[in-house]
């Protein structure tokens, strides 16, 4: 069984990863400005999947869920753009009920992920045709339906039934909802299995279908628990009727939705507690404005302050309070970009990792008042030292710094490392023990594949600095050397 998948705001070369055999995929690119304007091409596809070079997709899924509001769309977002667009879906109006923002450097998992949501549309349809080559069997079958293996491992619960919702047959995703083996399952009324208030309903949509007068369009349901199991929200449908010798019956379709009811849950909760803060904050803001119309200089003033401390408090969330430095909160979330964009510019990283030699016995002899302005005074060198467009340092630890040079290769790199090396040196700061203050410097440079892991790059530069102090202390050694 092949699932036709529409890939749109891809380029040619990234859809050829979409072809692998081992997926079953019919996959065709289609350019997102121009769709037909015929909506009945959607009845043709099983699952969508957009790419990052359509940066804004809402637009688009819009015109999907007004087509098919349960097509499968599959939405490539880099991490730190994901984020920002499940924020939109939040409260976007009119979109399809089963999209998924998928990380665009995991194309193998989202192919097993594309290959079941594009194989499920197509499995009812496949029930259906069994259903009616059964019927062209004269002989009478004694163990009732068995079904293929296509339909025993599709993704949607399929339940096969007599006029009186007696269970014929049952997939292995029918017996994971239901709590029933296909054995013990076998003989057992449906109906039984739902909620009491709901078992007319369903009676009456059995019965419609082997009147031939049921529809297709799912309804809502709810499971009972079962061993003190959670209750499970469904969509159930009812397929088309069949005969297989002198056994009549028709298909229902269960499909789990009780994580999209949960989210949705959630969404009316978060949207009902916006409302009730944004009603409180416009009640606080409309007391506020009362009371300082008769203070106008004051709040203009009150103004210029708050802005400030904003401003200040932005820079204290990602600046260390002694020396100024970047701290490794900022670190953390530039150093990932950076590597990311030069894996993809093909450019070259270096990093050097800093410690200040015999530090602690500075500390012990001089006190912390000394100890700190010792940190602030190495800290201000190395921030001169690094000042190239993208470059900064980071306080990385106690005495440690570490500083990312993007652009820089490793000529470059050992260069400015020595430099810097020898304006510690050329500071001429007392040290109690040592003589004077100098620092050991770890090196590394990467480019290309080596970038894919910021933190193995910070363990190798952290090893080069290792072997910098074993080697005696002030003094530069290159990562890998």
């Amino acid at each position: 069984m092949s699932g036709h998948v529409a890939l749109l705001g891809l380029k040619a070369r990234e859809a050829a990863d979409f072809q692998p055999p081992a997926t079953e995929l019919d996959c065709s690119l289609f350019d997102p400005t121009a769709l037909p304007d015929d909506p009945t091409w959607v009845d043709n596809i099983d699952a969508v999947v957009i790419g990052e070079h359509l940066r804004d997709p809402v637009p688009l899924l819009t015109v999907l869920g007004s087509r098919d509001a349960n097509l499968p769309v599959f939405v490539l977002r880099s991490a730190d753009t994901r984020q920002a667009l499940v924020n939109r879906l939040r409260f976007a109006p009119g979109i399809g009920r089963h999209i998924r923002i998928w990380d665009h450097d995991s194309i193998d998992s989202l192919l097993l992920e594309l290959a079941a949501a594009a194989h499920r549309k197509t499995s009812q349809e496949a029930l259906s045709r069994g259903l009616s080559a059964a019927s062209q069997h004269g002989a009478p079958v004694q163990d009732g339906y068995v079904l293929d293996d296509v339909l025993n491992h599709a993704p949607v619960g399929i339940v096969v039934v007599d006029p009186d919702a007696r269970i014929l047959a049952v997939n292995r995703e029918g017996e994971k909802l239901l709590g029933w083996s296909q054995g013990n399952a076998r003989g057992h009324s449906l109906i039984s299995r739902f909620d009491v208030g709901q078992r007319e309903a369903l009676s009456t949509l059995v019965a419609d279908s082997f009147a031939g007068q049921a529809s297709t369009v799912p309804l809502a349901f709810s499971l009972r628990r079962v061993g003190g199991g959670a209750q499970r929200d469904l969509h159930l449908s009812i397929g088309r009727v069949g005969r297989s010798g002198s056994v009549q019956a028709c298909a229902a379709y269960l499909d789990d939705v009780t994580e999209l009811v949960q989210s949705k849950r959630d969404l009316e909760n978060a949207r009902d507690q916006l409302e009730h803060r944004i009603a409180a904050r416009t009640k606080a803001l409309s007391d506020v404005k009362k009371r300082l119309e008769q203070r106008t200089r004051d709040l203009e003033a009150s103004n210029i302050e708050l802005e400030r401390a904003k401003a200040e408090l932005e820079q204290l969330s990602v600046k260390d309070a002694l020396t100024g430095l970047f701290n490794r909160r900022y670190m953390a979330t530039q150093l990932g970009a950076e590597c990311r964009r030069l894996r993809r510019s093909g450019g070259a990283l270096s990093l050097m990792m800093v410690d200040i030699d015999h530090f602690k016995a500075y500390n012990d002899s001089l006190g912390h008042p000394e100890g700190d302005r010792c940190l602030v005074r190495v800290a201000d060198l190395f921030h001169a030292a690094c000042r190239r467009t993208g470059e900064f340092v980071v306080r990385y630890g106690g005495e440690e710094f570490l500083a990312v040079l993007p652009g820089c290769d490793a000529h470059q790199a050992a260069t400015l490392a020595a430099a810097c090396l020898q304006a510690v040196q050329d500071a001429a700061m007392p040290h109690p023990t040592a003589g004077q203050v100098s620092v050991s410097i770890g090196v590394l440079t990467a480019q290309g594949d080596e970038l894919a892991d910021p933190d193995a790059l910070l363990s190798r530069a952290d090893t080069a600095l290792y072997h910098a102090k074993a080697a005696g202390r002030n003094r530069v050694e290159l990562a890998d050397a």
